[in-house]
């Protein structure tokens, strides 16, 4: 990827702006401190930069409300793999951790 990619200035832009630890890490990894080297938090960290980016935008703009005040995002795993090629943790982490894969993705 070329230093004039799109894709790769916004992921530099998100992640001089993102903050160490998530607001929502207590409510995924509540029996986990939150540690800027382990797995999960580089993953969360990966997946935060890629939604701020103008394509992680398309994503988050999916989102849907249901009248419970449920909120919940329909995800083209297809899709997904396509956008976030560069981001080889991910699609190791739902082929061998789904569960804890997923935690990262809504913590994100």
């Amino acid at each position: 990827m070329s230093s004039n990619d799109p894709r790769q200035l916004d992921r530099e832009r998100a992640t001089t702006s993102a903050p160490s630890c998530p607001k929502s890490w207590q409510t995924y990894f509540s029996d986990v401190s939150f540690d800027y080297n382990d797995r999960r938090a580089e993953l969360t960290s990966s997946i935060t930069t890629f939604l701020m980016s103008n394509v992680g935008q398309t994503f988050v703009k999916e989102v849907h409300l249901s009248d419970d005040c449920t909120i919940s995002v329909a995800i083209d795993y297809e899709r997904l793999k396509r956008f976030t090629s560069d981001i080889p943790d991910l699609h190791a982490a739902l082929t061998c951790a789904p569960l804890e894969c997923m935690a990262c993705l809504r913590c994100a």
